[in-house]
C-alpha cells in the first residue's frame, strides 16, 4: 500500500512537470540529484547580459525567438564549438571567434553550480554571436580585390538570407551543416576545405624532411640514398621505418600522381623542377591553399557556371554550361610585365581573318626598333601605317627621327597566314584591350608555363571555340570555313553574349585525378594575398 501511494506521488510530480522537457545534472558534488533545466532563469540573465553588450543584431535575433535560448543541450553546444574550431579548415582562425572563452565557459557549467545561469546565459549568447561572426567571415572577404586586380569588376557576393534561418537549424539539431547558409557555394570551397585539413593532419602525423636535389636524374631503377626521403614523403612512410632504397613501381606511380598534382609532366622522373615542388613545406602549402579560399570569398555563388572560364595560372580555358565543361583547351597569357588582367565582360561577337592594330605600347617599342634596323621589317610581316585613318607609305618615313615618346603612326597587319591574331578572334568590352584570338605560333602551346603575350589571350585552338561557341551554344549553324575563304575580316555576331570570366586561382580541383592540383603563380599574387592574410586579425 505504501509503495502504490509513493508511485502515485511519484507519478503525480512527474506527470505535473511533463511540460519542461530539458533536464540537466546539476553541478557540483551531489549524487545524480535531477534538476528541472532553469530555462526562464537563463532567458532573464540572456536579456540583462543582452542589454549590458549593446549588440543590435544579437539582440534582434533574440527578440525574434522571444529571448530564449538558442543553445539547449550538450549535443547543440558541442556542434557548434565544433563548428568554430573547424573554421580552421577553411583558412581561417578560431581564436578570432572566441573559441577560449567559449570553451571555458561550457566546461564551467559543468563544475560551477553557483554560477551556472549566469553562465549559462553567456555561453549562449557568446556562440550566437560568434557563430554569425565566423559564418558572415566564411563568406565574405574583408579584403578588397582591387587591391591585386586593377582590372576587377566581379560583382559583390549578395547578402546572405535572415538570421532566422541559420538559428532555426541550430535549434532544429542542424548545427553541423551551418556551411550550408554561410559558406561560398563553388564546389571548389568543399575542395580546398577537404586538402587543408588533410595537410594539417599529415602535417602531425607524418613531419617532413629535408630533400635535396643530388643534381642528376632519379627515375624506376635507381637504387640509392636520394631514393628514400622522397619514398617517405610520397608514400607516407615513417622516418625510423626499414625501408628498401629501390626506386620501384610503386613510388614511380606515386611521383607520376606528384607530378601531375603540381602541373608538371608526369613523366615518374624526379629532376630539377619535381625537387622544386618536393621541397615545399607544409607551411607553404597552406598559405597557398588559405589565399584560393579567400578568392573564393570575392565571388556571386554562381560565377562560372555558364560561359568561359579562363585561369591565368593554369592558362587554360574552359567553356562551362550548366555548371560542367563542355570545352578545354590551353591559352598563352601575358609577361610578367604585360599581365593578363581579371575581370568579367562578355563576348559579342568575333572576326575572321582579323586585321591586327597593333597596340601603341607594341608599335612604339618592338615595331619601331624593327623599322629602325631593317628597312623592310614592316613589308616582310605584312604590315603597313596610317595616320588620322590614311595609310602612309612605307618608303616616305624616316624611322631613325622618332623614339618611343613622338612615334604620331598606328600600325596595323593585313589578314594572312602570319598575321599575329590568326584566323579569328574573340572580342568583349574591356578597357584594357584585351581579346581573345588564335595565333600561327602553335609550338609555345607545348611549353609548361604560357606568359609570352602582351595581355592579350591566345587560344591553341581557336577555331574550334568558334565552332563550338557559334553552332553548339548560340545554335547559329555556320559553316565558318565559309568565312575564312573570304580572306577579308569577317565580323559574326552572336544571338546572345557569351559570359566571360578570366580570373587568377594558383589551386583548382582535378576531376580526373579527383584531387586538389597546383598552378604557377605566374604574377605572385599569392606572396601578397598571404602576407596580408596574417595581418588580419
Amino acid at each position: 500500500m505504501i509503495r502504490n501511494t509513493i508511485y502515485i506521488i511519484l507519478f503525480a510530480i512527474l506527470f505535473s512537470c511533463s511540460g519542461k522537457k530539458n533536464v540537466i545534472h546539476s553541478p557540483g558534488n551531489e549524487k545524480k540529484k535531477t534538476v528541472y533545466f532553469p530555462e526562464n532563469e537563463i532567458s532573464d540573465s540572456i536579456v540583462h547580459q543582452l542589454n549590458t553588450l549593446g549588440d543590435s543584431t544579437i539582440i534582434s535575433i533574440y527578440k525574434n525567438f522571444s529571448n530564449k535560448l538558442i543553445w539547449k543541450n550538450d549535443s547543440s553546444i558541442q556542434q557548434g564549438i565544433n563548428w568554430l574550431k573547424n573554421s580552421r579548415y577553411e583558412g581561417l582562425n578560431p581564436l578570432n571567434f572566441n573559441i577560449v572563452e567559449i570553451d571555458s565557459l561550457y566546461q564551467a557549467l559543468k563544475k560551477d553550480s553557483s554560477k551556472y545561469i549566469s553562465n549559462y546565459a553567456r555561453l549562449d549568447i557568446e556562440l550566437t554571436l560568434n557563430i554569425r561572426k565566423c559564418g558572415y567571415r566564411k563568406r565574405f572577404s574583408p579584403i578588397n580585390p582591387l587591391n591585386y586586380h586593377k582590372g576587377w569588376n566581379y560583382k559583390s557576393p549578395k547578402p546572405l538570407p535572415h538570421d532566422t534561418i541559420w538559428v532555426n537549424m541550430v535549434k532544429h539539431g542542424k548545427t553541423a551543416h551551418l556551411n550550408s547558409f554561410f559558406a561560398p557555394k563553388h564546389p571548389l570551397y568543399t575542395q580546398l576545405a577537404k586538402e587543408l585539413k588533410n595537410i594539417y593532419e599529415s602535417k602531425t602525423k607524418h613531419p617532413t624532411e629535408e630533400i635535396t636535389d643530388p643534381g642528376f636524374l632519379i627515375q624506376k631503377g635507381d637504387s640509392n640514398q636520394y631514393v628514400l626521403p622522397i619514398k617517405r614523403q610520397l608514400l607516407n612512410i615513417c622516418r625510423d621505418s626499414a625501408i628498401s632504397m629501390v626506386f620501384d613501381e610503386e613510388l614511380s606511380i606515386a611521383l607520376k600522381k606528384f607530378q601531375a598534382k603540381h602541373g608538371l609532366e608526369p613523366d615518374g622522373i624526379a629532376g630539377k623542377q619535381t625537387y622544386h615542388y618536393l621541397q615545399w613545406k607544409p607551411t607553404l602549402y597552406i598559405g597557398i591553399i588559405k589565399a584560393n579560399i579567400e578568392r573564393l570569398r570575392w565571388f556571386e555563388n554562381d560565377q562560372f557556371t555558364q560561359g568561359i572560364f579562363i585561369n591565368i595560372p593554369f592558362q587554360t580555358l574552359e567553356f562551362m554550361q550548366h555548371d560542367s565543361c563542355m570545352f578545354k583547351t590551353k591559352v598563352i597569357v601575358g609577361k610578367f610585365k604585360n599581365q593578363t588582367e581579371v575581370f568579367t565582360s562578355d563576348i559579342n561577337y568575333l572576326v575572321f581573318n582579323p586585321c591586327w592594330t597593333i597596340p601603341q605600347s607594341i608599335s612604339t617599342t618592338q615595331i619601331l626598333r624593327g623599322a629602325q634596323k631593317d628597312s623592310l621589317y614592316l613589308q616582310n610581316r605584312n604590315m603597313f601605317i596610317c595616320t588620322n585613318g590614311t595609310e602612309v607609305p612605307i618608303d616616305s618615313i624616316d624611322f631613325s627621327q622618332y623614339s618611343s615618346s613622338n612615334f604620331p603612326f598606328k600600325v596595323f597587319q593585313r589578314t594572312s597566314p602570319s598575321n599575329a591574331l590568326g584566323k579569328v578572334k574573340f572580342m568583349f568590352k574591356n578597357r584594357f584591350s584585351i581579346y581573345l584570338h588564335d595565333t600561327p605560333q602553335q609550338k609555345l602551346f607545348k611549353k609548361p608555363v604560357r606568359t609570352f603575350s602582351h595581355g592579350c589571350i591566345r587560344v591553341e585552338n581557336a577555331l574550334q571555340l568558334a565552332e563550338f561557341s557559334l553552332n553548339k551554344i548560340d545554335k547559329q549553324n555556320i559553316l565558318t570555313s565559309n568565312y575564312l575563304k573570304k580572306g577579308f575580316p569577317v565580323k559574326v555576331f552572336y544571338n546572345k553574349p557569351i559570359p566571360i570570366h578570366i580570373t587568377y586561382f594558383t589551386c583548382w580541383f582535378n576531376p580526373t585525378y579527383n584531387e586538389i592540383i597546383y598552378g604557377k603563380d605566374v604574377y605572385l599574387k599569392d606572396y601578397k594575398l598571404i602576407n596580408d592574410l596574417k595581418l588580419l586579425r
